[in-house]
């Protein structure tokens, strides 16, 4: 909600689908620039816009002013362009960066889509609870304490919770807004072991590890097709990277290059303590090298890993869903017959005391 301002991946989509459309009419970066920022609406992408502008009409490289801006424009599609310029391929550049950008949101919308029915079943599946807890169980409990009736264990214990978070709701406030700080904080100065749990999470563990193969054999693929060295190939991958262990083993295994001249497979398993590499790609990358066909073999695996990432985010929404519904409709079940069950046994005492 509060980064709705904030340029995203579509936003960058968007912006190379409308410079390469414009470059295959012939027109001019310098020109292609204005006629895209007519279109933005976004106040913090407008200001990119308007910082490339000028550094274009200074005479700044396109790809000298792009890289001005590392937090929205990737370094890997910097240099695949500077590279573009150089070698007069630009088009060509282009075409591979809109494609790989247009897959990345192909990727989003698809597993956002699979778990838009989970979440919204969570956040209905929340409320109810807190009206519950908060409004309806208090109520009722006053009304059951009144009658005297005995009460079964499960329903004085949920009484006694309703009563508890409708007298110090402010304490479950303070717990949440600590939990969230806490999250920050772990998220912060503990990124490897987030990224890491996220390997573990059932059903969601399949899609990150394709994943992660997918951007790493695809960028990497660009890079090498583009011309890009082997190590600045690693280090630009790297970058766009947005698991840090990923990143990390990238660059370690980039710097192992430079330093001991150990090959490119090697380099990546001695790197990965971590095995988050699928072992097939030190085969491919190894018949890659002695072929001096890597470009084009990384290419190759990343359209299977993105096959099979997809595949697996098209399945994550009905088992997310089951996983979910069940508990939570055991849990409210539980929660409202608990009340409900004393409150029929009440009403069926008085019914019979009126009839007698």
């Amino acid at each position: 909600m509060f980064n709705s301002n904030k340029p995203d991946l579509k936003d960058l989509y968007h912006f190379f689908k409308v410079i390469q459309r414009y470059n295959a009419a012939n027109i001019t970066i310098s020109e292609s620039v204005p006629l895209f920022t007519e279109e933005v609406k976004k106040l913090s992408l407008k200001k990119i816009m308007e910082s490339l502008m000028r550094d274009l009409r200074n005479g700044v490289a396109f790809p000298n002013a792009l890289s001005k801006h590392p937090t929205f424009f990737p370094a890997f599609i910097i240099e695949m362009l500077r590279v573009g310029e150089s070698s007069g391929q630009n088009a060509a550049i282009l075409d591979e960066s809109v494609f790989f950008l247009e897959q990345e949101v192909d990727v989003k919308r698809e597993i956002g889509s699979a778990l838009w029915t989970p979440k919204a079943f969570l956040v209905l599946m929340f409320i109810a609870f807190l009206l519950g807890i908060f409004l309806v169980v208090p109520k009722l409990g006053e009304l059951l304490m009144d009658t005297h009736i005995e009460l079964p264990l499960v329903t004085q214990v949920v009484i006694g919770i309703g009563n508890l978070a409708q007298s110090f709701w402010w304490l479950f406030a303070l717990l949440g807004t600590v939990l969230v700080f806490v999250y920050q904080y772990i998220k912060k100065e503990y990124p490897e072991q987030i990224d890491l749990f996220k390997l573990q999470i059932p059903f969601f563990k399949v899609i990150t590890y394709n994943q992660i193969q997918y951007r790493f054999a695809k960028i990497f693929g660009l890079c090498i097709q583009a011309g890009i060295g082997t190590t600045r190939a690693l280090q630009y991958t790297a970058m766009a990277a947005d698991n840090i262990i990923v990143k990390n083993t990238l660059k370690k295994a980039a710097t192992d290059i430079e330093r001991s001249g150990i090959s490119l497979a090697d380099a990546i398993k001695k790197a990965d303590v971590y095995n988050i590499i699928n072992p097939g790609f030190y085969i491919m990358m190894r018949v890659g090298v002695s072929t001096s066909d890597i470009g084009n073999i990384m290419l190759k695996e990343a359209e299977n890993y993105r096959k099979d990432m997809l595949a697996a985010s098209k399945l994550i929404g009905d088992k997310v869903g089951l996983s979910v519904t069940i508990p939570g409709y055991i849990a409210l079940i539980i929660l409202f017959a608990s009340i409900e069950y004393p409150v029929m046994t009440m009403m069926q005492n008085l019914n019979s005391v009126g009839g007698v």
